[in-house]
């Protein structure tokens, strides 16, 4: 864990509404394109997929900004 971070959970992450979902979604042309053609899904089946997954979120508050 890095300095100043904790290990998020539901009761410490932000909540977010479904239209600022949408602004993150519709900002980040990368991660739409992967999204549509199942670039992550295909690469999940592999065996070593769990080496390289995320075990764990962590969080750090700074005043009204929460960094993930």
């Amino acid at each position: 864990m890095e300095q100043g971070f904790s290990k998020a959970n539901n009761t410490n992450l932000p909540r977010i509404h479904l239209l600022m979902l949408g602004q993150f979604l519709a900002s980040n042309k990368d991660l739409c394109s992967e999204e549509f053609r199942n670039v992550k899904t295909s690469m999940s089946p592999r065996p070593s997929y769990g080496d390289d997954a995320v075990s764990y979120v962590q969080l750090k508050r700074e005043g009204d900004i929460c960094i993930i």
